[in-house]
């Protein structure tokens, strides 16, 4: 997993985990070091990708713009492709012969599942005797019976049975016969950036924060360095996000892609003693729960919000607590009434800005953050449910 570790200025310390990812991350992920040439053509891709000129963004009411593109509907499909595959490495072969998938979502995916598979070794050394059989036999079935055997709830089962194959042992089986380096990783994502995919140009700012992050460690001030007493490896505030980033992370917003605005927008909300976002005209700071209300916003541009994502699926398949929805989900098991209406109300506010293309409505200020985030590397994982 990624180090990010937030607090609230307000009293209570947290560790932020609540990471949207397409399956279970390990629990723990070593940073590799990259080589120069690799760190040199990573770099040089994040660049050109970061440096292309921002296109002009129309302030039209949502009523008056076309309805959403073929590559909208295109990257939609290709999303449920992924989430509904057994092997995501097969899946994404398919998708890359595919002449009808546009370049940029091909290396995005690729990516993607670069970084998913990467401790593919790794997360089968860590099953028991019986997955690690299971998974070596190929025969998955006997594993789900094994671990489903003492469930009673038709629900859970269902939501257990979809956890486990999407769990990284059998999910990229075949994919990776060794370590990925981060290097490797961070090249894949700046060439999916460069092609113009919105939501890996976000996830390159972050990779440019999450590295900044980790070179202010004595940045720090002593009175917030018990917050990084969780983490694997050196953490700091970020250094600011600049007028260029914050505008290339608007426009991948704006691309209504909602695994971009979920990506984009964790890394706008990323506080630090230096800068913070304000949204809309009252300036409000979407605080602590930042992660819930861009991932509710981006439920209304068809992010996975149902049994399959994330957050819904564990709590119902490891605790046995089912939702229908991610919205259920944090009224019920989450939140107060009253932090619920908030997160609600804020998220549908961002979301109707984003379907105005309204530039004014994402503000970055130059004042602390009242809840702060420590980040190291690697950076954090996007996902898409």
């Amino acid at each position: 997993m990624s180090r990010m570790i937030g607090f609230s200025l307000l009293g209570l310390a947290i560790v932020a985990s609540v990471m949207v990812w397409l399956w279970r991350t390990p629990t723990s992920a070593k940073s590799s070091s990259r080589s120069m040439s690799d760190a040199a053509a990573g770099s040089a891709l994040a660049s050109r990708a970061l440096q292309a000129p921002a296109r002009d963004v129309p302030g039209a009411p949502a009523a008056a713009r076309p309805p959403a593109s073929l590559g909208q509907v295109a990257s939609a499909t290709i999303r449920e492709r992924m989430l509904t595959a057994d092997n995501i490495a097969e899946e994404l072969r398919r998708i890359e012969m595919d002449p009808t998938v546009p370049v940029a979502d091909k290396l995005f995916y690729r990516a993607l599942v670069l970084e998913a598979c990467s401790g593919y070794q790794d997360s089968i050394q860590r099953e028991g005797p019986e997955a690690a059989a299971a998974v070596k036999e190929g025969n998955l079935d006997r594993l789900i019976a094994l671990v489903m055997g003492a469930m009673k709830d038709e629900k859970q089962k269902v939501a257990m049975q979809y956890n486990l194959k999407r769990k990284v042992w059998n999910a990229c089986r075949g994919f990776a016969a060794s370590a990925t380096s981060q290097a490797e990783i961070e090249k894949a994502y700046a060439a999916a950036a460069a092609a113009g995919n919105p939501a890996a140009i976000a996830r390159v700012v972050g990779a440019r924060m999450a590295e900044s992050g980790a070179q202010n460690v004595d940045k720090v001030p002593m009175s917030d360095r018990r917050f990084a007493a969780g983490a694997q490896g050196p953490v700091g505030y970020p250094d600011p996000i600049t007028p260029q980033e914050h505008r290339r992370l608007l426009d991948a917003m704006f691309s209504e892609d909602p695994v971009a605005i979920v990506a984009a927008g964790n890394v706008l909300s990323m506080g630090t003693d230096r800068q913070s976002l304000r949204f809309g005209a009252e300036q409000v700071e979407l605080g602590p729960r930042y992660e819930a209300i861009w991932t509710l916003a981006a439920c209304e541009f068809g992010f996975e919000c149902g049994q399959r994502n994330l957050s819904v699926n564990l709590a119902c398949a490891e605790r046995g607590r089912c939702s229908d929805d991610y919205a259920s989900y944090l009224r019920d098991q989450v939140l107060t009434p009253t932090e619920f209406a908030e997160v609600q109300a804020n998220a549908h506010a961002i979301a109707e800005a984003i379907r105005r293309h309204d530039l004014s409505a994402f503000q970055m200020v130059d004042e602390p953050a009242r809840s702060r985030v420590l980040v190291g590397n690697p950076p954090t994982r996007i996902g898409i449910r």
